[in-house]
């Protein structure tokens, strides 16, 4: 944060987003379609497994991966899009709530493969234990 966007967004401070606590709903579809999405989802997470295994410490990745899925399952990043910079991308030079609107965008992304992966197979899981319904 420079002088400048601490001094001049002081007085008018505008919208930022928030990181909520909120593990996704469940999927509603056919049950062909919950196994689609958990079949992918455990191919990646095969895939990561893969990494893992194939890294010089194994169960520092692991622990690392772990804490990945656990905090893109559990935190959902929603960033103000009406105040992510000049013309939505640009840094503005007197506001530093969009560089917390942009933060929480590419945390947004970054997470949102884990938050699938999770979900995915809690609902091919479920419906596949028949655990609960949906809907």
């Amino acid at each position: 944060m420079s002088l400048f966007e601490w001094l001049f967004e002081r007085r008018d401070p505008q919208p930022t987003g928030t990181l909520d606590v909120e593990t996704p709903e469940p999927f509603v579809a056919s049950p062909p379609g919950i196994y689609f999405r958990g079949a992918i989802a455990l191919a990646a997470l095969a895939g990561v497994g893969y990494l893992v295994a194939q890294s010089t410490e194994p169960a520092a990745f692991s622990i690392l991966a772990i804490l990945y899925f656990v905090v893109a399952f559990v935190f959902l990043p929603k960033p103000d899009m009406s105040n992510t910079g000049i013309f939505g991308f640009i840094d503005h030079p007197f506001r530093w709530s969009d560089d917390v609107n942009r933060l929480l965008a590419i945390l947004r992304v970054f997470l949102w493969p884990g938050r699938f992966v999770v979900s995915s197979l809690r609902d091919a899981l479920k419906l596949f234990g028949n655990w609960g319904t949906f809907g």
